[in-house]
């Protein structure tokens, strides 16, 4: 299933007796990945001719705001999400989701906890994670890794998920040729492929990130 065709099959838990197409729910400022990857997503499905409706917020309160005022209508809606977008803890940012949301919420879930975190880090917003999975009518992640390290905490959890899961892998923008000028800091703003056969790290830069292994992966295969 593609992505823009996962997320217009988003359910709920009326066993999707509605029809509605959900809203797509864009936290967060332009420049964040997360937020840049929500509205790519939407900019594809406006591409296939899905007219999901789109409605940007750029903190977590407006998004209280914005559903305690009805702004949802009942309808289903979608959110990108990753812990740091809605709180100043893991925590934090589930309660806020899972406290002002309606019942009818998908999520794609970035950034899903694992123990390479330390230990501290991993079982608090595993906690979180599972808490937003948990309430999610489905979820999306990013690999297939993410959606062993959700089953993972699914397992753990001892509660029943409702949600079903999907893998949709993160779009790469071609960089090559005039067609691909853009600023260093714009976002980018129209459809966007994978790269066939090339090696890309997304996300921040850190020890550990998988950096090493990638290059000595490469050189293996340029070996043989």
């Amino acid at each position: 299933m593609s992505g823009p065709e996962a997320l217009e099959r988003a359910g709920g838990r009326d066993g999707g007796r509605s029809h509605r197409l959900p809203t797509y729910v864009v936290v967060g400022p332009e420049r964040h990945g997360v937020v840049q990857h929500a509205l790519s997503m939407a900019d594809a499905l406006h591409g296939i001719g899905v007219d999901v409706p789109v409605v940007r917020l750029p903190d977590a309160a407006a998004l209280t705001d914005w559903f305690a005022q009805g702004g949802d209508r009942g309808g289903p809606v979608h959110l990108d999400v990753t812990d740091a977008l809605f709180g100043a803890t893991a925590s934090e940012a589930a309660d806020v989701l899972t406290g002002s949301l309606p019942p009818r919420t998908t999520f794609t879930l970035h950034d899903v906890p694992q123990p390479a975190e330390g230990a501290g880090r991993f079982a608090r917003r595993a906690v979180a994670y599972a808490a937003l999975a948990r309430f999610s009518s489905g979820t999306v992640v990013s690999s297939r890794h993410e959606l062993a390290l959700l089953d993972a905490l699914e397992a753990g959890d001892g509660q029943e998920w409702p949600g079903v899961t999907a893998v949709i892998p993160l779009p790469v923008e071609a960089r090559r040729g005039a067609a691909s000028a853009n600023s260093p800091g714009e976002p980018p703003r129209r459809p966007i492929e994978g790269l066939g056969e090339d090696v890309v790290l997304l996300g921040f830069l850190y020890p550990g990130k998988g950096h090493l292994e990638a290059v000595d992966a490469l050189a293996l295969l340029r070996r043989r």
